[in-house]
């Protein structure tokens, strides 16, 4: 009896050490797993990163924004299909509105203006942060237009400050190729 008793308890200490052995097995996989997602993920960001700097670099982008902060500090959650700023060759557009039950000035619940953009200039700081500025003119629009594209994505800021008033408008979402875009732009002011 004494006997069973040892060979249940060197089986009990043998299999709890087998127990424990994979559990460690299996934090071990999870973190490797873990760490290769993140790789990609990184490595994806990158992607995004040099085809948003390419896109400021041509002229030829789309910012799609989903965050927009007023002038109060107010932080409003909108669409980014129907909120965006894009540059296409010299033609400036940009649109913001609100999911609001009125159709607004461009039928979609906000304005879009459009205009020719001039005096653009495109630099990087040491930290990689991308800056690139202009002038937009047009019928419903005289402003200046600042995007900061942040380092190591494709998450980018523009801030549209406009010349006759104060009303700037902050915009916070993502910079993609102007071919890569899906928006719905509404009737220009």
């Amino acid at each position: 009896m004494i006997r069973n008793m040892i060979l249940v308890g060197l089986l009990g200490l043998f299999f709890t050490g087998v127990t424990a052995q994979t559990a460690d097995n299996r934090k071990a996989v999870r973190k490797a797993e873990r760490a290769q997602r993140q790789q990609e993920r990184q490595a994806l960001d990158r992607l995004y990163h040099n085809e948003a700097v390419q896109a400021l670099d041509k002229r030829f982008f789309m910012m799609q924004t989903d965050r927009m902060m007023l002038r109060g500090g107010q932080v409003a959650l909108v669409d980014p299909t129907t909120n965006f700023v894009s540059l296409n060759g010299e033609t400036a557009t940009v649109q913001v509105g609100f999911n609001a039950a009125s159709a607004g000035m461009n039928g979609l619940g906000g304005i879009t203006v459009q205009g020719t953009a001039s005096d653009i200039t495109m630099r990087t700081d040491k930290k990689g942060y991308v800056f690139f500025d202009m002038n937009v003119v047009g019928i419903g629009i005289s402003a200046a237009v600042e995007i900061t594209l942040f380092p190591g994505n494709n998450s980018a800021s523009v801030t549209v400050l406009p010349n006759f008033n104060m009303n700037r408008v902050t915009l916070e979402g993502k910079l993609i190729p102007y071919d890569g875009s899906a928006v719905i732009e509404g009737a220009p002011y």
